[in-house]
C-alpha cells in the first residue's frame, strides 16, 4: 500500500518535502541573521 502511494504521489510527496526543507532553511537563516544583527559589530 505504501509503495503504491509513493509511486502515484511521489511528485507531491517530493514537492512537500522540498517545501518543508526550504522553509526550514529560510527559518534557520532568519534566526542566524537576527543573531548576527543583534551582536554588537566590532
Amino acid at each position: 500500500m505504501f509503495a503504491g502511494k509513493a509511486l502515484t504521489g511521489g511528485f507531491e510527496i517530493t514537492t512537500l518535502a522540498l517545501g518543508l526543507l526550504a522553509l526550514s532553511v529560510v527559518f534557520f537563516g532568519f534566526l542566524i541573521a537576527l543573531d548576527i544583527v543583534e551582536e554588537p559589530s566590532g
